[in-house]
């Protein structure tokens, strides 16, 4: 697991008050019983943590798992990588 990956856990983890431990990045939202206002409050979490204010569109559809805030966060972060 990479630090993108442990930082993102960790935020959803702490964000629904879940031991880290217990939780992989398969895990699906429903898995998590992560409703909309638990959804909508991790991406502001996940926002918070890397200091980023990613766009509405990129959060739609809503994550299905873990592993997709990820992709989501790190996509939106290589937007501002210079080759």
């Amino acid at each position: 697991m990479n630090n993108m990956e442990r930082r993102v856990l960790y935020v959803v983890a702490n964000t629904i008050g879940r031991d880290l431990k217990e939780m992989n990045l398969d895990m699906t939202l429903e898995e998590l019983e992560i409703d909309s206002l638990d959804n909508a409050e991790i991406m502001l979490e996940l926002e918070e943590e890397f200091e980023i204010q990613i766009p509405d569109n990129v959060w739609r559809p809503p994550p299905q798992t873990i592993n997709a805030y990820v992709n989501r966060v790190e996509a939106y972060l290589s937007t501002f990588k210079s080759d």
